[in-house]
């Protein structure tokens, strides 16, 4: 016996460049919760995204509390902003497993005299790209300023502190080591709705509110995580003879959507219920749809429960497909 579920359908309402809601519906009870914890959980750690990893402040000794001469702001505030940039990278993570620290492709600023220094200053390789170009990054306070910065990024998955880098570093004293946020989705919220589609059968919708850093969209995110969650599931899905009975579908039956609505909906009594479930039937969709031998063999010694589900369905405009 085949079991049938509505093939849920995506709505994507952008609310800016970097911020969107995802609606997925229409989704059997208790999906929404399921497939919004999931998501939420693999866009908030796993997207891959670039981030520094480490400075060089004038290719000299620098002390993360040290002032910088002739900028306002010390080693620290300049990391705390840097911290801000968002950085793009079209490497693949296994090509910067190539690079030497000594060798590392850096992004550059070279400034000199009275002045802001923003995200435009920075010089990148040609497989780096800096997203948002008008970033404060320092401020020189007078004209005899030189200040040359090299920022050190890589690619990677969630949160690194700076106490690991320092591993990777190693030993060198011109290279401050800093924490580096490579996920590059900023917030994820849900929330699961309701979906009445008549006065006994409901479903429900997910809206997931999905706000990126810039580096990549909230729907490029989406796609990223759906296909996270893919990889990882497929591997459990080798019965091929049983998933065939799964079969995803737009049918409904008489203007109502059926698949959806548990046996419970229907208001049966306990015994007749009972036999229903017994013959692991939970939707109004699968009942309806069973064989007369189906039929005639989960009622075969109770004509009287037969006819209470017959009731119960004809009460709300629906019928066994299969029973004249």
């Amino acid at each position: 016996m085949a079991i049938s579920f509505i093939t849920p359908t995506k709505e994507v309402k952008k609310i800016s460049d970097f911020r969107s809601k995802i609606i997925i519906k229409p989704l059997m009870k208790g999906f929404g919760v399921t497939l919004g914890n999931a998501l939420r959980r693999v866009l908030l750690s796993s997207i891959p995204g670039c981030s520094m990893f480490g400075i060089r402040v004038n290719n000299s000794n620098t002390i993360e509390f040290r002032a910088i001469p002739g900028l306002i702001e010390d080693c620290t505030q300049l990391i705390l902003n840097l911290k801000k940039l968002v950085i793009t990278s079209n490497l693949d993570d296994s090509e910067f497993e190539n690079f030497k620290l000594e060798n590392w492709p850096t992004l550059k600023i070279n400034f000199s005299g009275k002045g802001v220094i923003t995200g435009k200053d920075i010089e990148c390789p040609s497989f780096f790209n800096v997203v948002n170009k008008d970033l404060i990054i320092a401020n020189s306070e007078n004209d005899y300023t030189k200040f040359v910065l090299e920022i050190f990024c890589t690619k990677g998955i969630g949160f690194r502190d700076f106490r690991k880098n320092i591993d990777i570093i190693g030993k060198t004293n011109t290279i401050v080591a800093t924490d580096s946020d490579f996920s590059p989705v900023i917030n994820v919220g849900y929330v699961v709705e309701e979906v009445k589609v008549s006065n006994i059968i409901s479903t429900e919708q997910l809206i997931l509110d999905v706000s990126t850093n810039g580096s990549i969209t909230p729907e490029e995110s989406i796609n990223m995580a759906c296909d996270i969650l893919d990889k990882h599931l497929s591997i459990l899905s080798e019965n091929d003879n049983l998933v065939q009975n799964f079969n995803f579908t737009n049918k409904t039956n008489g203007n109502k959507k059926v698949a959806f609505t548990t046996i419970d909906d229907l208001e049966l009594s306990a015994n007749a219920s009972k036999k229903i479930k017994d013959s692991a039937i939970h939707t109004i969709d699968q009942l309806i749809n069973l064989s007369i031998e189906e039929i005639n063999e989960i009622w075969k010694k109770s004509d009287k429960d037969k006819k209470e589900v017959i009731d119960a369905l004809e009460s709300r405009g629906l019928k066994f497909k299969n029973l004249n």
